[in-house]
């Protein structure tokens, strides 16, 4: 039990601890701690670093054949992991973009005086959140997978002594 929990803490709560502390944040700050507060990007983030550390943790391997398998697997799951967490990041920004603009020509138009209606024209500042869910259900499923996979793969091959 000892060895799962310092493989664990080291290997699996490290990396969530940036997502730990943006959830923990957002929830204080919004009065809720809900699923809403995960961001996709973080949980794809974390899974990255699982990959990554289990990568580290494969050099005490000795069968070279076992090695390739594994350092392909990982890396494989490092590579959708980082691209998937680029392409949310996109999304992120575009939508901090599209929340900016939105705020800035209504800020314009009430100080001008005009029609805000008319000057926010068709921008949605909600139109990524569809996009964003996505990535956060994408991000969980990833966890989901790579989690278990660095732990079966590091308990079945003794990664960790």
């Amino acid at each position: 039990m000892y060895r799962f929990i310092n493989w664990f803490t080291s290997s699996v709560l490290l990396p969530l601890v940036p997502m730990g502390g943006v959830w923990l944040i957002k929830g204080i700050e919004s009065g809720s701690f809900a699923i809403a507060n995960i961001n996709g990007a973080d949980l794809l983030f974390a899974s990255a670093m699982v990959c990554v550390i289990s990568l580290i943790r494969l050099k005490k391997l000795t069968n070279k054949d076992l090695l390739e398998g594994l350092v392909s697997i990982f890396s494989f799951g490092l590579v959708v992991s980082i691209v998937l967490f680029a392409w949310s990041l996109v999304y992120q920004v575009q939508a901090d973009l599209a929340f900016f603009n939105f705020f800035k020509l209504t800020s314009e138009a009430l100080a001008a005086g005009g029609d805000v209606k008319l000057a926010l024209g068709s921008i949605d500042p909600l139109s990524y959140n569809d996009k964003i869910d996505t990535f956060r259900i994408i991000g969980f499923i990833v966890v989901s997978v790579v989690v278990p996979t660095a732990t079966i793969f590091n308990f079945t091959y003794d990664l960790d002594k």
